[in-house]
């Protein structure tokens, strides 16, 4: 099954992952129980938009940005899927933020709610 670039998975080499990113990838899949093969498959994902609503019912727009998520191993193409220091993982951003990105990486950055950035 080819991969459609604007609403699939990202090519398995389009995008490199900072040492940083994938120490947080771990993490979450660890949680969720799928490290070595499990039925999810942790992924890079783009939001166009996302909006945190707080306890408290505060709002953080965030706007476009980067979230860990998961996915069922049979929604994931087998050319999207990556396996790095033994944690299997994919990258899910449209080609047209991707190859707009100076550096094609994603990498951990603290100041964001949720930890990544595209760089």
């Amino acid at each position: 099954m080819p991969l459609h670039p604007e609403e699939d998975f990202t090519p398995r080499h389009a995008v490199s992952v900072s040492p940083a990113a994938l120490a947080l990838a771990r993490e979450f899949a660890e949680a969720l129980g799928s490290v070595h093969g499990g039925s999810q498959i942790v992924a890079f994902d783009w939001a166009t938009s996302m909006v945190v609503i707080a306890p408290d019912k505060s709002k953080l727009d965030c706007g476009s940005c980067l979230t860990l998520g998961a996915y069922r191993r049979d929604e994931v193409p087998a050319e999207a899927l990556r396996y790095v220091d033994g944690l299997e993982f994919a990258v899910k951003i449209p080609t047209s933020i991707w190859s707009a990105s100076a550096q094609k990486l994603i990498d951990r950055d603290d100041t964001l709610y949720f930890q990544l950035a595209l760089r």
